[in-house]
Parts: C-alpha cells; sequence; structure tokens
C-alpha cells in the first residue's frame, strides 16, 4: 500500500488540505496545510481501546484500597488486561518500571512542557526503553493491574509544566508546525504533491459527506475529498 501524499476535504465550499512532509527523513512525517501548518492534534484522545471510564479527574474520591479522600489526578480506562497501550504523543520515555501504587508505569516528555503518565500497566513494549524516542500511537505497554488497583485498568495522566490537567477537559494543542529551517524544500514538495490534487480535480471524489443539521457529523451528501 502506498502513501497518501495530499489530499483536499471540502466543506460548504472551503476547501481544506493535508500535505505529507517527513521533515526528518525517517519516515515518520506528518501533514501539514498548505501554510506548513499541522492538521493533527499533537495528542491523542485517548491512549486505548477500552470498555468504560472506570475513574474520572478529581480533586477529591474516596480511594478504593485506601478507603481514604485524595486527589485523582488521571483517568482510568477499564480494558481487558494486555490491552496495548500507545504514547498520545511524540515524546522521549523519562521512566519505565515500578512507581509506588501505580505500579508498572511509562512517563514520557513531551514538547511544551507536557509530560503524560501511564500507570498499572501489566507489562512494557520491549523495544521501550529509558530514553527512547516513540511516536504517537507506537504501543509502549499492555492493561495490568499492578500497584493498587482493583481490577484491570489503565490510569492516564497528564502534566503541563508540572501541573495535572484533565485529559478530557483540556484543550488539546495541534502538532508542531513545519520547522522553519525546512520551510523552502516545504514548500517545494508542498507544490509538487498539490499539483497531483489538480491532475484528479473534477474526476468523481473518493467519497462524499453531508454535515447533519445541528451536529455536524457526516453522511452522504455533497461535501467533496480527493487524495492523491
Amino acid at each position: 500500500d502506498g502513501k497518501l501524499l495530499a489530499a483536499e476535504f471540502v466543506n460548504l465550499g472551503v476547501p481544506y488540505h493535508a500535505i505529507y512532509f517527513d521533515p526528518n527523513g525517517d519516515g515518520y512525517g506528518s501533514y501539514f496545510d498548505l501554510d506548513g501548518e499541522s492538521v493533527r492534534r499533537a495528542f491523542l484522545l485517548k491512549p486505548l481501546s477500552y470498555r468504560r471510564i472506570s475513574g474520572r479527574f478529581s480533586s477529591g474520591r474516596r480511594h478504593p484500597i485506601l478507603n481514604t479522600i485524595r486527589a485523582h489526578r488521571g483517568i482510568d480506562y477499564a480494558a481487558s488486561i494486555g490491552t496495548p497501550v500507545m504514547a498520545t504523543s511524540d515524546g522521549v520515555i523519562i521512566h519505565r518500571g515500578p512507581k509506588g501504587s501505580f505500579g508498572n508505569t511509562v512517563e514520557i516528555r513531551h514538547s511544551n512542557g507536557w509530560v503524560t503518565r501511564y500507570a498499572h500497566l501489566n507489562g512494557f513494549n520491549g523495544d521501550v526503553n529509558l530514553g527512547t524516542r516513540v511516536r504517537q500511537s507506537d504501543v509502549i505497554g499492555y492493561v495490568g493491574m499492578t500497584g493498587l488497583a482493583t481490577g484491570p485498568h489503565l490510569h492516564y495522566e497528564m502534566l503541563q509544566n508540572g501541573r495535572h490537567q484533565d485529559p478530557l477537559a483540556v484543550d488539546l494543542p495541534s502538532g508542531d508546525p513545519v520547522p522553519a529551517d525546512d520551510m523552502t524544500r516545504w514548500r517545494a514538495e508542498m507544490s509538487g504533491r498539490y499539483e497531483l490534487l489538480e491532475t484528479i480535480r473534477g474526476q468523481s471524489p473518493l467519497r462524499t459527506f453531508e454535515a447533519e443539521a445541528g451536529d455536524g457529523r457526516a453522511s452522504g451528501g455533497p461535501q467533496q475529498g480527493e487524495g492523491a
């Protein structure tokens, strides 16, 4: 299967573009609009496939084992033991191993002062070690119930500059734009890939969508999407 190099989505007559670019030439490129701004979020909305949310962010809740009132500074995702856990953003592993009541834990340092924590893991991805650079969606470990846990789940935390943030409420930042030093090469590659879109313009779109009134979701209709 080939990599999607360029795509265009037209919503209510307004075109949106996603152009692939790999600044480092390492196969871990991303997609950017025509101005070089990232079209993806810096963080995934969730780090795994889960059954339900079993614990929410709270300044004080009764701990199910300790039976004391204490802050719960993350989200608990109930899932089967062994469910893969993904890094929610690019970063560097700064902790991999036991961490007190968290049990087996991975911590990742990201750009702009962000750190994410993944706790109660059953085990780790063998390729992930202290200092390893990971990419968004890389599997870093597997759901377990190590540490203080009453059942298998992932405890997930997000911190910015040392302050805990509610992962379900935080305004997730966009991904990094094309680096300034790469703008000349980006413009050249973007122009070539945009021209690929021009060669198929006017052909039948790959898919059509229509936003339903009131909810912004898509169904069959006049909006168009094309890819090259």
